[in-house]
């Protein structure tokens, strides 16, 4: 606590010039000291815990590495070349957040996806100057039906991003307000990681919501318009969003996943469903690929590595996850911080 307060430049042995500075500058030289050495401490701390679960047989050296920020396309890069994905497949994603990676799958390379996320689905500005680009070139009589088809995939991905609008604002104000003296210990559960429930009650239930209602107008017509007869529609891959966790098999999430029969499931640093996509993989006996992040030990106290300890490191965490099944391997990806991939193909 001895470093509360003080400005970055004055801890950093500088002289801050800036008179805006609201941070303490009056320190003496023993408390600037002790600041000091608590700094470099935690910075060591850090240091230590990323040597700790760097994996020696990590292919990639950091200056090759590539940013968290295209992560999910490299991931999803990976996946369609490895599991030979093509427009008639269907990828669930897990815990997917706002649906990046679904959207890699889904509009960048016409796969079908089902993202299962509790949050609502937004599209970022990056997304929505794709969806104008792909409209430009989608959208004319003659265009290519590969351009048309991006096109189409896109909107459905805006229309399942407007029909949440309202309820993605509420959420983000409920989130805003949590922790604030106008929050309720109610809005601080539910915006807090939480276990599995274990009521079977409650697992039954079925998914909250599942979006988009219905195909968007725009895409019934240009798919009947570009068909090859009256009789047929052109083929538009298809995207779903099931607003709720997926927890584990026995339950309405899974079995809504189960009839929908999908190719693949995966999850980028999909946190506490990581495990659960691996049970839920092999007990539909499909292939699975997730890159695992953070343990959640606290959330999973009964988990145990394969020597019998617990598991509370993220590399005890990779073991346990590979203990489940002998054909499940592991590979890493070229871009910076957890990037360790398990998986399982199916012959």
């Amino acid at each position: 606590m001895t470093q509360f307060g003080i400005c970055k430049v004055v801890l950093g042995g500088g002289r801050c010039e800036d008179v805006t500075c609201a941070k303490r500058h009056d320190v003496s030289a023993s408390e600037l000291k002790l600041a000091q050495q608590s700094r470099e401490r935690a910075r060591e701390r850090s240091r230590a815990a990323m040597r700790a679960e760097r994996s020696d047989d990590d292919p990639h050296g950091d200056a090759n590495k590539e940013s968290k920020a295209v992560s999910d396309r490299l991931f999803a890069e990976w996946c369609v070349k490895t599991f030979d994905l093509n427009q008639r497949n269907l990828v669930a994603d897990i815990a997917g957040g706002s649906g990046t990676l679904s959207f890699e799958f889904h509009v960048t390379h016409g796969i079908g996806a089902m993202l299962v996320e509790p949050r609502c689905v937004s599209l970022s500005p990056r997304q929505r100057a794709t969806w104008n680009n792909l409209r430009r070139r989608g959208a004319r009589l003659d265009s290519a039906s590969t351009a048309r088809a991006s096109w189409l995939r896109s909107e459905i991905w805006v229309a399942c991003a407007e029909e949440q609008r309202e309820e993605r604002m509420r959420m983000h104000t409920k989130r805003l307000i949590a922790y604030t003296d106008a929050g309720s210990e109610e809005d601080a559960e539910d915006v807090e990681a939480s276990a599995p429930p274990t009521d079977p009650a409650e697992l039954a239930k079925p998914p909250k919501d599942v979006f988009p209602s219905q195909v968007p107008a725009v895409v019934r017509h240009a798919a009947k318009l570009h068909a090859k007869n009256d009789d047929d529609e052109a083929y538009v891959a298809p995207f779903t969003h099931v607003r709720d966790f997926m927890w584990r098999r026995e339950s309405g999430v899974g079995d809504f996943l189960a009839d929908a029969q999908p190719s693949l499931l995966v999850g980028m640093h999909s946190d506490q469903a990581t495990e659960a996509i691996i049970d839920v993989a092999l007990s539909l006996n499909v292939p699975f690929a997730v890159v695992p992040c953070c343990v959640h030990a606290s959330t999973f106290p009964n988990r145990r590595a394969p020597d019998g300890s617990t598991v509370v490191s993220y590399q005890q965490f990779v073991d346990y996850l590979l203990a489940k099944h002998p054909s499940i391997q592991k590979t890493f990806l070229p871009f910076k911080g957890r990037n360790q991939v398990i998986y399982r193909t199916i012959d």
